[in-house]
């Protein structure tokens, strides 16, 4: 708040509210209100009292005649908090964003320079000649010593824990004297960390983070967070549902046994871990802490080979399997050497089941279970029944041309053509039959030529088809 010249106003920010109040200090009631439009923080006068200066939670400074309540003019500046004036007048002090003082040219509105101090910057207040700027600092509990004349800092004072102020200090009134104890060069507590527990050894499968171990983590006099820098491997949490490589722990001065949980990351790659855990804050001596080895071992990968079938005579297929067991997102392409799948089924087999074997594959990070699959070799393979005759009619009778035994030959070539030669339905395979269609229309009633044609070497087949009514 800000109390006029003569004493008979008191301007009273509303933190919460949006209006800003003025008391008569002679009936000790509200006399009128400035309308703010947000949360206000603090509010000061100019030195002839003509004007009022509000910094606000909509992040202006707001100016008003203090005569009628008229908005005269808007300053623009972050999260602005405490402010302060120069007694000609001329300068305004605004902390901003928590760690900045702004420096404004009442002349222009203008900001003229922002000077850097210790986060919390909360209360300012200047020197009875304006030479300095005092400037409180929550965190790190100082008082930021700033020259007007340049803006710099000149120096920092520590004082007691978490300080406070706002507004400017009277100064040339009579009263009584006060006596002060002065320390030249006082002791200033160092601050101090502490790390109390026993770990237990670390171990896990790949893919899976280990239980976690843990210690309790205390300091005092703190002036700033505290870090944690866990090694290669390993990983910290709090709360033991978000872990990380790295922690900055908050410190308001004082931590009083929080307890710091730590795991192997499921991400470790099989192998052996330890290292130090460095713990460090500004001011204090920091800690290496040294974890018990730990160990991640290979995850199981079962591999399956793929069981299937050909017909005697013909190339074995491309043997396949499926995998069971990867992690982290991985496949079979994150294998340093894939599996090797073999049989001892040759195109001339008899007929009958082979085992098809799986083995061999390579990586650090899985051991392998394998299971092994068939491939049966069918001693006679169906010659394909090509009908020689159909009606697409619509009538659920012999509406389609169904070719039997081409299932197998998945990659044959079926063509039919009309009597100019000219291609009227083609299919790679024969899963979909043909319906007797061209370009989505019924074609005429007639003769016309089909040709299937094998990749495997079988002799193809032509012929003629009839579409009847």
């Amino acid at each position: 708040m800000s109390i006029s010249r003569d004493g008979s106003k008191i301007f009273v920010p509303n933190a919460y509210g949006n209006d800003l109040h003025v008391i008569n200090t002679s009936t000790n009631t509200i006399e009128t209100t400035f309308s703010i439009g947000s949360g206000s923080n603090a509010a000061v006068l100019s030195p002839d009292g003509s004007k009022l200066y509000v910094s606000t939670r909509n992040q202006t400074v707001l100016i008003f005649d203090t005569a009628n309540g008229a908005l005269l003019s808007t300053i623009n500046i972050s999260y602005p908090n405490g402010m302060t004036i120069s007694a000609d007048g001329k300068r305004l002090y605004v902390t901003s964003q928590g760690d900045k003082v702004m420096v404004v040219n009442l002349d222009n509105n203008s900001i003229t320079a922002t000077v850097a101090v210790n986060q919390y910057a909360e209360g300012l207040s200047l020197s009875k000649d304006g030479g300095r700027l005092y400037v409180i600092g929550q965190v790190g509990s100082t008082v930021s010593v700033i020259s007007t004349a340049n803006n710099t800092i000149i120096s920092r004072i520590r004082v007691g824990s978490n300080p406070y102020s706002m507004g400017d200090f009277v100064s040339g009134c009579n009263g009584g004297t006060i006596s002060f104890k002065i320390t030249v060069n006082p002791t200033i507590p160092v601050p101090s960390l502490l790390v109390e527990g026993s770990m237990t050894a670390l171990s896990t499968t790949y893919g899976t983070p280990s239980e976690p171990t843990s210690i309790s983590l205390s300091g005092s006099n703190l002036s700033s967070n505290v870090k944690l820098k866990a090694p290669k491997g390993f990983q910290m949490s709090t709360d033991q549902l978000n872990y990380f490589d790295e922690l900055s722990v908050p410190s308001s001065g004082e931590i009083n046994g929080l307890r710091i949980f730590i795991r192997l990351s499921g991400k470790a790659t099989v192998g052996k871990y330890n290292g130090d855990i460095l713990i460090s804050s500004d001011g204090a001596t920091s800690l290496s802490l040294q974890l018990p080895e730990g160990s991640v071992f290979p995850a199981i990968l079962t591999i399956v080979a793929s069981s299937t079938s050909k017909y005697q005579g013909r190339e074995n297929p491309v043997l396949t399997a499926r995998y069971v067991g990867f992690v982290n997102g991985e496949t079979a392409a994150d294998l340093i050497t894939p599996p090797w799948l073999s049989t001892s089924a040759l195109m001339d087999s008899p007929a009958g089941d082979y085992v098809i074997s799986v083995s061999h594959a390579v990586s650090t990070n899985y051991e392998f279970f394998y299971i092994s699959g068939l491939l049966s070799i069918l001693a006679v393979e169906p010659v394909a029944l090509v009908p020689s005759s159909f009606s697409p009619n619509g009538d659920g009778i012999n509406d389609y041309w169904l070719i039997k035994n081409l299932e197998t030959h998945t990659d044959c070539t079926v063509q039919v053509f009309n009597r100019n030669g000219n291609k009227i339905f083609s299919s790679l395979g024969y899963l979909a039959p043909w319906n007797g269609t061209f370009n989505g229309k019924p074609v005429p009633i007639g003769t016309y030529f089909y040709k299937i044609t094998f990749t495997d070497g079988r002799a193809r087949l032509s012929g003629s088809i009839t579409i009847l009514m």
